[in-house]
């Protein structure tokens, strides 16, 4: 496999782009095989001067997507995005979909990462879904698989799509699509608002998987998506993470990560304005 990967993101609006930018500054010291391609959704940009110029220098493609094409609660539905993002890739090779809130850490063993199905990492809590009502929905099998979350507990799969590893992002875009579709006609199916992307993201897997159902193939280890909790006490444990999860709680990545933030601002001397900006959106 070539040394270098494809990192698919998307860039919406202000509070995204500015946790694109950052992710790109950090990425390319921490993991610099990693080539950065940002979807742009619609005609809104990216809504920060400081991080388009980032993402624009840095980038190795933007390109733009259609909005959302989905609706919940009266409201786009924006979360779509991310689908579209693979949906509508520039890359046809290999890639990993990472959300906006997110850095890389050190570098990925993509030889690891990239799988025969897509691949991606437990929630950390469990959340009960109509699975067989699902997958009978969408004309696949059913099967349990037992997959441990974040927090221990024991269920159906249930992953979060803030990283998705994948083999051919088109393909799995648009087979991402199509579920979500379908599952957002299924009245029996709680919390589609936030949560349809990742309900739809099973059957998808599912889908692109050998026998049409889900495997172990496609459960990644959580230090592919370590998430920043700001109830818990000691959060060093990121540290030794591939991938950090922080949700706009730039505070906290100043407190565990300064030795990262200087080691990059030494050569981007932008990346303190930036984490100054995304403070205007940091999460409690």
């Amino acid at each position: 496999m070539n040394s270098h990967f494809n990192v698919i993101t998307v860039a919406d609006g202000a509070r995204l782009s500015i946790g694109v930018a950052i992710n790109i500054l950090i990425s390319k010291k921490t993991c610099p095989a990693a080539i950065f391609h940002v979807a742009i959704p619609g005609p809104g940009g990216m809504g920060d001067d400081l991080a388009a110029a980032i993402i624009d220098s840095q980038a190795a493609s933007t390109y733009q997507i259609d909005g959302p094409q989905i609706s919940l609660d009266g409201k786009p539905y924006k979360i779509e995005n991310k689908i579209t993002a693979l949906r509508q890739s520039v890359v046809e090779e290999a890639a990993v979909f990472v959300d906006s809130d997110v850095f890389l850490n050190r570098p990925l063993p993509v030889e690891y990462l990239i799988r025969e199905a897509p691949a991606a990492v437990p929630e950390h809590g469990l959340h009960q879904f109509p699975w067989v009502e699902i997958f009978k929905t969408v004309n696949l099998p059913y099967r349990y698989l037992p997959v441990v979350t974040g927090n221990g507990s024991v269920g159906d799969p249930w992953l979060n799509a803030g990283l998705v590893s994948c083999r051919h992002p088109r393909q799995l875009g648009a087979v991402w699509s199509m579920m979500a579709d379908l599952v957002l006609k299924l009245d029996s199916v709680p919390e589609k608002n936030p949560y349809l992307d990742q309900i739809s993201l099973i059957p998808a897997i599912a889908q692109l998987s050998s026998g049409r159902q889900v495997s172990h193939e496609s459960i990644l280890p959580d230090l592919f998506n370590q998430h920043v909790f700001p109830w818990v006490e000691d959060l060093s444990y990121l540290r030794n993470s591939y991938v950090v999860h922080h949700h706009n709680r730039y505070t906290l990545l100043e407190k565990y990560f300064s030795k990262l933030i200087n080691w990059v601002s030494a050569d981007h001397p932008e990346l303190p304005e930036l984490i100054s900006r995304g403070k205007i959106y940091e999460r409690a």
